[in-house]
C-alpha cells in the first residue's frame, strides 16, 4: 500500500498496476490546496496530482483516506 499516493507519472501507475500495489490517497484538505497545485507543480505534473482514475486504469485498486483526527 502506497500512503498518500498523489504524484504518480503514468509509467509508475502501470508499474504500481503490475505489481498488485494500492493508492491509497489522502483527500484531506483538497479544497484548500486545490488552487495551489498548478503553481507549485507546473501545468503538466499538476495532472498527476491525485490521479485516481490514472490508478484504475492501470489496474490499481485505490483506497481514500484522511489525516484528520477520528
Amino acid at each position: 500500500v502506497v500512503i498518500h499516493a498523489g504524484l504518480f507519472d503514468e509509467a509508475q501507475r502501470a508499474r504500481m498496476g503490475k505489481t498488485g500495489m494500492i493508492a491509497s490517497v489522502t483527500i484531506s484538505g483538497l479544497p484548500s490546496v486545490v488552487p495551489m497545485i498548478e503553481p507549485l507543480f507546473g501545468k503538466e505534473r499538476a495532472a498527476w496530482v491525485l490521479p485516481t482514475r490514472g490508478y484504475r486504469d492501470n489496474g490499481v485498486p485505490v483506497t481514500l483516506n484522511s489525516d484528520y483526527p477520528a
